[in-house]
């Protein structure tokens, strides 16, 4: 298998869904979801809540960042190997924290 990248918050959810083994009933029923919501979030038709986000990571089992699709590239090898990458956008340079402002930047 290619290596994939899951650029859309409902493609991780199904592929982390997927690799623990559970059908979509398990995981709306976990999190206290509608499966028509459910369904509808993981083909990109629908948006969560934070909150809702939250125990879907905890139910998959992996961190919160991995649903990140700002800051994270998440590169899919197998079922069970996948890669999190820091990704830094060219339209958003990262500019240094003003002196003094208590800012700080984060790679």
């Amino acid at each position: 298998m290619d290596k994939t990248v899951l650029t859309t918050v409902g493609q991780r959810i199904k592929y982390f869904r997927e690799r623990k083994d559970w059908d979509q009933t398990q995981l709306w029923k976990a999190i206290g979801m509608k499966q028509s919501r459910l369904s509808k979030v993981e083909n990109d038709k629908g948006q969560l809540y934070y909150w809702e986000l939250e125990r879907i990571a905890f139910y998959t089992e992996v961190p919160l960042c991995c649903f990140d699709t700002l800051r994270y590239t998440v590169w899919v090898q197998s079922k069970h190997d996948y890669t999190l990458r820091s990704v830094q956008s060219a339209s958003a340079p990262m500019n240094p924290p003003m002196q003094g402002s208590g800012q700080h930047m984060h790679p």
